[in-house]
Parts: structure tokens; sequence; C-alpha cells
């Protein structure tokens, strides 16, 4: 067996949350050692939107930016892998790893992002990130006046697709063969929101360019873009296995901080409380990092005072 690498912070995830609070630990002088399967939520995205002097940039680019970055710091290590289990307490966990190594670290942060949901739709898969959303704030502008579909059944698909009029009056809510109850019909006509109860059956367009929506009865829609509304599931069950509190909504609750109600694992991104943009991601792994390193230094100043 190989001998576990010690650290003071094992960061699950190289996403922009886990990458931020990897930069500020490393300003911090910290031994990290990020973990990253490689598996971003955005990664098949054109284009990241709303990150302050980086809106527009592909989210591969920003991540090959930050490990950049990233390397200027000695005490950090970036490794691709997959954890598939922690276990220890708080100053002692132990981070396992597919491929059988360890690692020992005072803290762990999370940052393992989640999964969307995507419907199995023919046509789809070729254009979800291109032309198929699931971020109205983060994609919506790009199709600002043009004709948008919002996929989507009962009270979240109706008001995904009430948001969505801030960019288009050209918006028709597509419920695959599931009805909405009359007083969320009624409302869509008042606000001038079409509504398709027609089932899906494919989605046409070329070069990651939605075109058309096909249905088993009744005509082709045109769109221009389409935006899901069909949930999302967290990536690892890492926090569920250390027992991390989750809410209805299926990510980590977190105080004000990125602290979990487990001592010594920290959660930040898309798979912890919060608006799920990019820059809030980032702005939550450093908002954890400073978190981290105040809980170490405590610990350091005692072990100073007792060597001394």
């Amino acid at each position: 067996m190989r001998e576990a690498q010690r650290v003071d912070v094992a960061v699950v995830g190289g996403g922009p949350a886990g990458l931020s609070a990897t930069l500020m630990l490393g300003r911090c002088r910290r031994r990290v050692v990020v973990i990253d399967g490689g598996e971003q939520r955005n990664r098949n995205a054109h284009a990241i939107h709303g990150y302050l002097t980086r809106d527009g940039v592909a989210p591969a680019d920003l991540l090959h930016a930050a490990r950049t970055e990233l390397a200027a710091y000695p005490t950090v290590e970036l490794r691709a892998g997959v954890v598939t289990d922690v276990t220890g307490t708080r100053g002692a966990f132990e981070v396992h790893c597919a491929d059988g190594g360890a690692i020992e670290a005072r803290r762990v942060l999370l940052a393992t992002g989640v999964i969307d949901v995507v419907p199995g739709i023919e046509g789809l898969p070729e254009l979800f990130g291109r032309s198929v959303h699931h971020c109205s704030h983060c994609d919506g502008y790009e199709y600002a006046g043009r004709p948008i579909g919002v996929y989507g059944q009962a009270g979240p698909g109706l008001e995904a697709a009430l948001a969505m009029l801030a960019w288009s009056d050209d918006i028709v809510l597509l419920t695959d063969g599931r009805p909405l109850v009359v007083e969320d019909r009624l409302r869509c006509e008042q606000l001038g929101v079409t509504v398709r109860v027609d089932r899906v059956v494919r989605l046409e367009g070329r070069d990651g360019k939605l075109e058309r929506v096909v249905f088993a009865d009744g005509p082709a829609l045109p769109r221009a873009a389409l935006f899901l509304v069909a949930g999302q599931r967290e990536q690892s069950d890492l926090a569920k296995k250390l027992g991390c509190e989750i809410n209805a909504d299926g990510v980590v609750v977190t105080d004000a901080h990125e602290v979990t109600r487990v001592p010594g694992i920290y959660a930040v991104g898309d798979a912890s409380a919060g608006e799920q943009l990019v820059v809030v991601a980032a702005a939550q792994g450093a908002i954890a990092a400073t978190k981290i390193h105040a809980s170490l230094w405590e610990e350091d100043l005692r072990a100073r005072a007792r060597s001394r």
C-alpha cells in the first residue's frame, strides 16, 4: 500500500469553486491537493456569462487560466482522479481515491457540483450547452427578442416560462404531454406565454443551433433556444456518506462561510446551497478558504505555543 500524502486541505472537485478556494489557500501557504475527475457541469457550454472580466469566455479556457495561475504556488498540487470515500474526523480525514491512493487531510472541501437531469429527447445531446440551456441568467441574453422554448411541467415549468419574458415576448412552454392545471394555464394566457402540451419527440438544428421542436402531434415549432426545467442531482454521494445535511433541492446545507454540519467538512459551488452561477461558485470558494485557513491557524498557534 502507498503511504498516504499529508496535506492541510483536500479539495474534491476542480471547477471554479474548488480552484478559487485553492488559490486563496495557496496564498495562505497551505498545503493543498485538488482531486478532479474532469466532469464539470458546464463543460459542454459554449461560454460562461455574468462573470466580470470573463464574460463570454469558454469554460475550458477559464479552467486553463486558473490552473496556470495555481502553478505559481508551490504548496498546491492539482491531480486528476476520482475520490471514492472520505473517512476520519476533523483534523484527521483520509481521502480515498479510485486509483488506490489516499490523502490525509486536516480539512476537506467538497466542490463536486451537480449533474443536470436531461430529458431523453432525440437531438438534444447535440444541442445541449449550445442552444439548449438550463440557466436563463447565464444564457438568456443571447436570445433577447427571439423565439424561446421552455421545457418543464407544473409549477417549476410555469415559473421558468414567465421568467423568460424578461428576455423575449415570444415564449412557449412545452409540457411534453402533461397538461397544466386550469389556474396555471390561465396565468400563461394572461401574461402572454403560449402552452404546447403535445409530447416532444425530437429537436432539430445544425451546428449546435436549435431550429425547431418536433412533436408527436401538431406542427413543428420554430425556436432559437430551449431552456430546460428538468431537475438536477449531486454529482457525488460523498456529502451524504459523510452525514452532511441535504436540503429539499438536493444540495448541501452550509452556513454563511460554507461550513457544513459535519466538523471539518466544507461545501462550495453548485453542490451547496445558493445561486448556481460560476461567479458565485468562485466567490464561495474564496469565502470557504478564508474560513478554513482561520480554523487551521488556531490549531497551528496552539501547537506553536506547546512547542516553545
